[in-house]
């Protein structure tokens, strides 16, 4: 069982990092959907919120 947690820990890594890359460059909530949000639009920012929380839930199961 520990051992699914640190491949579940390794596989959310990558994720993690580039989140907080771009929640310091933008230190409102929600940093990657509020940058989509600014650039392209509402749509692409709901689009891309919703997909990496999945991507987030998914890599830790």
């Amino acid at each position: 069982m520990w051992l699914a947690y640190i491949v579940a820990g390794i596989c959310v890594i990558p994720a993690a990092l580039s989140k907080s890359e771009l929640a310091t460059a933008m230190p409102t909530s929600g940093g990657t959907y509020v940058y989509l949000y600014r650039t392209c639009g509402p749509l692409a920012g709901t689009i891309s919120g919703l997909g990496l929380w999945v991507s987030l839930l998914l890599k830790s199961s």
